[in-house]
């Protein structure tokens, strides 16, 4: 997804205001070592949400890790560490990787260094990263770039700073799905509310994830190569939206689905994340193969930074980056103040009109039922075909699960780009 050259020059401040607000409002979750932990979460989403939401972030995150292929002293990049739940599984997997992570929300990073995250903590931009050229050994980025302003820059900055045949996985959403989140309420409905000039509320932070062939116009352009690509989470969005009708069978409910993981078509059409195994494009003759020391540096010109008596990182043009919170803040230090801006169109004052507005809600919702139904009864008979994953994981996620057959016996078909 190319940038926008038209972006207002507040936009990148509003986006980051919009987070924070965001994320002051989520709880605040100690967790020690999530694989082992994360069915302590209350996910707050519903009485049967807990295990369901569980069972995914171990079967993604067990996955994310075998692509990963962490070796001993590698040095890892994690772009947007949340509440740095990796940061503290892959220390715990693997306590000799180095790891540095960056994120544009204050209130995240603050979280992270207060629940004990093993990690070098700075707050920056994934389009521009304060670190120098050929320095990572791999980068994790989990659910971000759909969120990122100018992905494409993110990209770039990833195969800047990865060594050679440096390795990335990205994961994002898949909205090409034909979930009724995806499908029709974020293509339909929307293309209708913009024929007719309904009412709409736009949210104040980009949630765009870029399809497959923008994914791989951007990395060809970054000078990387796609390597893998995987469709897991079959209807994940979806399924917890039955949690009442489910109940306790929404779990075992999610696990029969992924069968349809297995199948590269099916993946694509009823899976709701996609993982991206990214390589560095390296020239063997040429290339430099000896990683740089990772330091922080100016990430406008990647120029060295000093240190001044207040222990702050300051640049040959004087810019300097203070050191506050326990992490070095290398984001724009503009202080304006900024309001959501309502996206919502005034509301129609003539009668006809609002009668108009009312009927065509009342018709989409009952077009998402009917679509709803269509979709179950395409899932289910997608899914009698295929064959069954039989293992069911277990509660106990440790090393030993990591790179258990149960990571073997959910390698997909559908690797190739």
């Amino acid at each position: 997804m190319p940038k926008n050259d038209n972006v207002h020059p507040n936009e990148e401040i509003a986006h980051r205001a919009a987070f924070e607000k965001l994320y002051k409002e989520l709880p605040f979750y100690n967790i020690t070592f999530p694989l082992a932990q994360i069915d302590e979460i209350d996910w707050a989403r519903g009485k049967w949400a807990n295990p369901y939401y569980s069972y995914f972030y171990k079967r993604f995150t067990t996955h994310i890790y075998s692509l990963l292929d962490i070796q001993t002293d590698d040095s890892l990049l994690i772009i947007g560490c949340g509440f740095g739940f990796d940061e503290k599984n892959i220390s715990s997997l693997y306590p000799g990787a180095k790891i540095w992570s960056i994120d544009i929300s204050k209130e995240m990073l603050i979280r992270s260094i207060r629940s004990g995250t093993p990690s070098n903590f700075s707050l920056a931009l994934a389009e521009k990263l304060p670190f120098p050229d050929n320095s990572f050994d791999k980068v994790l980025s989990r659910e971000v770039i759909e969120h990122v302003i100018d992905p494409q820059s993110m990209l770039n900055e990833i195969n800047r700073v990865l060594k050679h045949n440096g390795l990335a996985v990205i994961t994002t959403e898949n909205e090409e799905s034909l979930g009724p989140t995806n499908f029709f309420d974020g293509r339909f409905s929307p293309t209708i509310n913009k024929a007719f000039r309904m009412p709409s509320q736009k949210p104040s932070y980009k949630d765009s994830a870029p399809t497959l062939k923008e994914m791989k116009l951007m990395t060809e352009k970054a000078k990387l190569k796609i390597e893998k690509t995987i469709y897991d989470g079959a209807s994940y969005k979806y399924l917890i939206s039955l949690n009442n009708f489910l109940r306790d069978k929404l779990t075992s409910a999610a696990h029969y689905l992924s069968c349809l993981e297995n199948n590269n078509t099916f993946a694509f059409l009823f899976c709701d994340q996609v993982k991206y195994k990214l390589r560095k494009h390296s020239n063997v003759i040429s290339g430099n193969k000896t990683r740089s020391e990772i330091v922080y540096v100016c990430p406008e010109d990647h120029s060295a930074l000093t240190l001044n008596c207040n222990g702050d990182l300051v640049s040959p043009n004087n810019n300097v980056y203070p050191f506050e919170d326990g992490f070095f803040n290398f984001l724009d230090k503009s202080t304006e103040s900024w309001q959501r801006k309502d996206h919502s169109m005034a509301p129609a004052n003539p009668i006809l009109k609002r009668v108009f507005f009312k009927t065509l809600n009342l018709f989409l919702r009952i077009m998402r039922k009917a679509y709803c139904g269509f979709y179950i009864i395409l899932l289910l008979t997608a899914s009698v075909f295929m064959k069954k994953n039989n293992t069911f994981p277990t509660t106990h996620f440790d090393r030993d699960f990591v790179h258990s057959k149960y990571i073997m016996a959910h390698k997909r078909t559908n690797r190739g780009t």
